[in-house]
């Protein structure tokens, strides 16, 4: 949730049911799913559309003047029930749980709560806070102590190689970014993509799903001097962000640290050199590109003509299979 608020977003339909497993193993990861009813919000901007379901839904969000902290009241009724196994709001019908929501009024019955620790209703408490100014944030819940208290902190070995492999990475053109973006956001690599998050979460010190400038010179000042870590972050940043951000997702990360060698296999770089050649001629055209990418019938051709130009040797104006396969490849020769 803080990520998503951090780029501008807001759920609005938290519940169990959206919060699923990404695989039936033990520790597998959880995801937010739903986007449905989603939108971007600029901050100090009040929503005005009623969304949600009835025991989740923040009872500003039933008077029509909300913004982000709807999602933290739905959080908070989650956690409770995840404690105790029933609603703080409930009722036999939607009209009797929306009234109930609108008084705000809840409690922790001491047959059930009686072994719940102080911290965990305390922190219920605050994100059931009536007012949303009084509301924590998500930021504020995860420095709340329970919050602390039950993070398993992430122990791997491999955090100096990946920090190397993200030092060492260099891309010639903007394709080359491009496709292993693609490759990253749209092919299995499950298992890689575990370890690399291994990492991710050691550096992401403020759990928001994303590295700043500060925290990956904490873990590069362990590497190297100050000033020399400073220089090298710099350059990450100018490589790495992608979207300009200002901070580095999962998805940049694993742009530079995945292991290029092992990615970029010919049949992986066959099947997306296919999907660029959509009319199965052998090379790839500006308007395949820009296809490709999206891009309006009308938008500017320019930017398709300049990835073009970065790999096109033979000055034909398209791209060889052989011409996409030694540009692809150079990521990882380039380390040798």
């Amino acid at each position: 949730m803080l990520y998503l608020h951090r780029q501008g977003f807001i759920h609005r339909d938290l519940k169990p049911e959206n919060i699923i497993f990404e695989t039936k193993d033990l520790h597998s990861k959880i995801k937010v799913i739903d986007f449905g009813t989603s939108c971007a919000y600029e901050k100090g901007n009040k929503l005005k559309k009623k969304l949600g379901t009835p025991y989740y839904i923040a009872p500003e969000v039933l008077k029509r003047n909300y913004d982000e902290k709807c999602d933290v009241w739905s959080s908070g009724v989650i956690m409770y029930i995840l404690l105790c196994g029933y609603p703080p709001f409930n009722g036999p019908n939607d009209k009797t749980i929306f009234q109930k929501v609108l008084e705000g009024k809840f409690a922790f019955p001491e047959e059930d709560w009686s072994s719940i620790s102080k911290h965990a209703k305390e922190m219920i408490t605050r994100m059931l806070a009536y007012d949303p100014a009084k509301r924590i944030s998500v930021q504020e819940s995860l420095q709340h102590p329970w919050f602390k208290a039950n993070t398993v902190a992430v122990k791997n070995s491999n955090k100096n190689n990946v920090l190397n492999n993200l030092k060492s990475f260099r891309a010639d053109t903007k394709l080359q970014k491009a496709v292993i973006l693609y490759i990253i956001s749209f092919f299995d690599l499950k298992e890689e993509k575990d370890e690399l998050l291994k990492t991710f979460k050691e550096l992401d010190l403020d759990h928001d799903g994303q590295l700043t400038h500060d925290e990956l010179m904490i873990g590069y000042s362990k590497l190297m001097g100050e000033d020399a870590a400073k220089k090298e972050v710099d350059r990450i940043f100018l490589t790495i962000d992608v979207n300009g951000t200002g901070a580095i997702d999962f998805t940049e990360f694993c742009l530079a640290t995945v292991n290029h060698k092992k990615l970029l296999s010919r049949e992986r770089l066959t099947q997306v050199f296919k999907m660029f050649d959509t009319d199965g001629s052998g090379t790839i055209s500006r308007d395949e590109i820009k296809n490709f990418f999206s891009m309006n019938e009308g938008s500017d051709d320019s930017f398709a003509q300049e990835l073009i130009e970065e790999v096109d040797k033979n000055g034909d104006g398209e791209i060889s299979f052989t011409e996409f396969k030694e540009m692809m490849e150079k990521l990882f020769t380039n380390k040798l």
